[in-house]
């Protein structure tokens, strides 16, 4: 298993001075983000190859593989116009995943708040926002289909995939291999107590472990506020223990800290993982 994390937590003016830091942090894998390299992280045009092959040759200097790429926007916006822009930028973000070779796209399963898809909306769990999910993952996997690239649904809390039932459910209902889930263990350790949480995300596995595409490594308070892996809620010995029982040999991918929590994170999970 590698250890990676959000490129946006290191902000540099170009590809090469982020993946030095990246590999200077104690990272080998990044989940990558256009706005890194100033391209909006949805595009509105086609990324100019000679950018992508800049981020690609530094990438390859620094021994830092792409293994995943941002592509979060609201499925189920009420305004359908939110929706194909969205739509589009995704189709352009599937060709840049072809060109760097980035097999996995990340995504949210949306909310029907229109302003913050962040935030939760008492209609999430009807019908209508069910039915508008399935229609949108439909529509995402047709606009990514010639790159072949995954798309990967991480349950959050506030949005119509907010547990691991509920992706399940998803799953058995669009039957494509393309469809995976990332696996956040702060997203879905809710409960008070570190033994019903071990019980909650031992559940997930045994739900989606065959479904994993990429993991995600943040950590939680009790009061909800995000924090550095190892200073919340989650049991991350246990959550990496569960990875490798389900077969996960992907990239763990730290995100959710400052710049300055970086390496002694690196140091955390070096003690978990290997």
């Amino acid at each position: 298993m590698k250890l990676g994390i959000f490129s946006k937590t290191f902000p540099r003016p170009s590809a090469t001075e982020l993946f030095s830091t990246v590999a200077a942090a104690g990272y080998s894998s990044v989940q990558f983000n256009l706005a890194c390299v100033g391209v909006p992280m949805l595009p509105v045009a086609p990324v100019p190859a000679t950018l992508l092959r800049d981020v690609k040759s530094a990438a390859q200097a620094h021994g830092v593989s792409l293994v995943a790429i941002s592509g979060t926007f609201n499925l189920i916006h009420s305004d359908r116009a939110v929706v194909a822009a969205g739509m589009r930028g995704l189709g352009y973000l599937s060709e840049v995943c072809g060109q760097l070779g980035i097999p996995v796209i990340t995504l949210c399963s949306g909310t029907l708040d229109p302003e913050n898809m962040w935030r939760e909306h008492p209609d999430n769990g009807s019908v209508a926002a069910w039915t508008a999910l399935g229609a949108a993952i439909k529509e995402a996997l047709a606009v990514t289909a010639k790159s072949g690239v995954r798309l990967a649904i991480e349950p959050e809390p506030a949005n119509v995939i907010n547990a691991a039932l509920r992706a399940r459910r998803l799953l058995d209902e669009i039957k494509d291999p393309r469809l995976g889930f990332t696996m956040d263990g702060a997203n879905l350790a809710t409960a008070d107590t570190a033994a019903e949480n071990r019980e909650i995300l031992a559940r997930a596995f045994e739900l989606l472990g065959e479904r994993i595409v990429l993991a995600h490594a943040k950590d939680r308070r009790a009061d909800g506020s995000i924090c550095p892996a190892g200073q919340g809620i989650v049991d991350y010995p246990f959550f990496v223990e569960r990875l490798k029982a389900a077969g996960y040999s992907g990239s763990l991918i730290v995100h959710g800290i400052d710049e300055r929590d970086a390496r002694a994170t690196a140091e955390y999970f070096g003690k978990i993982i290997n």
